[in-house]
């Protein structure tokens, strides 16, 4: 572990030889900044989502939608974090909009709206 601002991290479990855009089943978290629970509360063992957490719930299951070749399993929504399994598969076109480009520029879109992972070099 390593310092960092004067508190210890861990650091990264990712192999740095591994390609991160390569088929497999991902196992992530995602924490909120600060750990600040913004998603809801937990109640007798259970999420009580608030608005936020509906929307992240939303977001996360829209992934296979705007990612053509990857897949969600399992996933917890907790208060102030997120597990979830990503699965991404070999890319395979599942129509020509979204395998031939048109325009010399890369195309927006994607989950966060800009740099699709189909469309440019980036991985998980």
């Amino acid at each position: 572990m390593t310092l960092f601002k004067n508190k210890y991290r861990i650091e990264s479990t990712r192999l740095k030889e591994w390609d991160y855009s390569n088929a497999g089943w991902y196992y992530i978290t995602i924490c909120t900044k600060d750990k600040i629970c913004w998603f809801g509360k937990i109640l007798n063992g259970e999420l009580e989502s608030n608005d936020i957490g509906k929307l992240v719930k939303g977001c996360w299951q829209e992934i296979p939608k705007q990612f053509l070749n990857v897949d969600i399993d399992k996933y917890v929504i907790m208060p102030n974090h997120i597990h979830g399994i990503i699965i991404i598969n070999d890319y395979k076109c599942r129509d020509a909009i979204n395998c031939v480009s048109t325009t010399i520029e890369k195309k927006a879109g994607g989950f966060a709206g800009y740099k699709n992972p189909q469309l440019t070099e980036y991985s998980l």
